[in-house]
């Protein structure tokens, strides 16, 4: 805290000292970090927050009504689980913005432990499904010689390459896919723990008190004294004035406009 004066008032009878610091730069709150390419720290966690709001509302959506397409179990089953986990991202998403801006330092650590667990469920379904479609690559590779008539014969070798160059390469796409968007979700995930973890440190600018006009604040005192001090050797502290702007006559309440 910057001091723009300071008087101090002693006594040789072993009287306290008074020291006064009067402030006139308003409260300064520390920076949280940086996030995102140098985005600041609480925007970039309200913007993963609003993403995962609104693309859990459209995977959640797209999940259950695909169901209604599909006669497959195992298919029914994957995407129930992704319908839930996208859900459960929506309310953890809406239930982290109010807990931001209320600052509820307990229910931000539970739902940052909460993203945790649903980025790594995620990922693991993800990596079930992939598994699930390099075991079944030769059965991808038949279905593609059988399916576009315009291809040459079915026993032709060139037919079977194709077939084979086409899944291989949809494969190492998923593959890359997967990885780019876990790592990604992993970042997140961190990124909205290490702000739980660190919002007990400062107050959010959601919750702290009013700057006050024209940059003043009250003086702090500080007492240094070898004993405490008695009522036969207590110095109060000095009187101090308070500068105040005197504002023209249109800007007065009860003044009459012409």
């Amino acid at each position: 805290m910057a001091a723009n004066t300071q008087r101090n008032s002693t006594n040789v009878n072993n009287t306290p000292t008074v020291t006064i610091v009067d402030s006139a730069e308003p409260r300064k709150y520390r920076v949280m970090g940086s996030c995102c390419f140098c985005i600041p720290e609480i925007v970039g966690v309200f913007a993963i927050l609003s993403m995962y709001f609104f693309t859990g509302m459209f995977g959640a959506a797209t999940s259950f009504l695909s169901l209604g397409y599909t006669d497959d179990g195992l298919t029914k089953a994957i995407l129930s689980v992704f319908g839930i986990l996208n859900t459960l991202f929506v309310i953890a998403s809406a239930l982290g913005v109010s807990a931001i801006k209320k600052e509820k330092i307990v229910l931000m650590r539970r739902l940052s432990i909460a993203f945790w667990v649903i980025t790594a469920l995620m990922i693991i379904i993800n990596i079930i499904i992939l598994a699930l479609d390099f075991n079944s690559k030769d059965s991808y590779i038949n279905e593609c010689v059988s399916a576009d008539p315009s291809l040459p014969n079915s026993n032709d070798a060139d037919t079977k390459n194709f077939c084979e160059h086409t899944v291989r390469a949809s494969l190492i796409g998923e593959t890359i896919r997967l990885i780019a968007l876990g790592s990604v979700s992993i970042y997140f995930a961190y990124v909205i723990f290490r702000f739980a973890r660190n919002m007990k440190k400062e107050v959010l600018p959601f919750t702290a008190p009013p700057v006050p006009i024209y940059g003043q604040s009250t003086p702090t005192y500080f007492v240094y004294s070898a004993q405490p001090p008695t009522s036969n050797n207590w110095v109060p502290p000095p009187t101090y004035t308070v500068k105040t702007k005197h504002l023209p006559e249109d800007f007065k309440p009860d003044s009459k406009n012409p």
